[in-house]
């Protein structure tokens, strides 16, 4: 059996990521760890070279960049937060998330406003919007908002305005607003007509 960070019939390839001084030494120190602990020492087909098969989220020829991790929504920790695909840029060394449709973030962390729980909608935003992050003043972008098409609103753009066949908002006469009926609760979206 090798000692860790070796590979071979007799031991004699060094794994990547193993530092020159835990090889050449008569008390070796381990000041590295092979394939950055994230990954698996492979013998290469000729057998006098040595690779690492890279667990998942990890990337390089050490697996030593890693994709944005985030919780998984059941606490996990896994890589883009499972809502997402890493795509790995060897020649800049970085990995970035490619969320899925409805989450943002460096690591598709954030679920677009009404876009929570299980089952989810068939789309975020009502689909009558567009997710962004949140910009407000002094806001760290650690949020999402819905920016509403026209003619909707709520913060999901869950509430459609009055509009004509035409698609004219409150008849283009008028300004759509959230009104809250107070014995029912109920929300919706009303007209209010301009003068005359």
């Amino acid at each position: 059996t090798c000692a860790d960070g070796f590979i071979g019939a007799e031991c004699e390839v060094v794994c990547p990521g193993k530092m020159p001084e835990d090889v050449y030494s008569n008390s070796p120190v381990d000041t590295s760890t092979y394939c950055s602990g994230h990954g698996a020492c492979a013998l290469a087909d000729a057998g006098d070279a040595a690779s690492c098969s890279c667990a998942e989220g990890y990337h390089g020829d050490t697996c030593e960049v890693a994709c944005p991790f985030g919780d998984d929504g059941a606490g996990a920790s896994a890589p883009c937060a499972g809502r997402g695909s890493c795509s790995y840029d060897a020649s800049a060394a970085t990995a970035t998330c490619a969320c899925d449709e409805g989450f943002l973030g460096d690591a598709c962390e954030l679920p677009c406003a009404g876009y929570e729980g299980a089952p989810l909608p068939a789309a975020p935003c009502s689909g009558a919007g567009e997710c962004v992050l949140a910009t407000a003043a002094g806001d760290d972008g650690a949020a999402t908002a819905c920016a509403c098409d026209a003619g909707r609103l709520g913060d999901a753009c869950e509430y459609a305005c009055p509009a004509t066949a035409g698609g004219d908002v409150c008849a283009g006469s008028g300004v759509c607003s959230l009104t809250t009926h107070g014995s029912t609760g109920l929300v919706e979206a009303v007209c209010e007509c301009e003068a005359g």
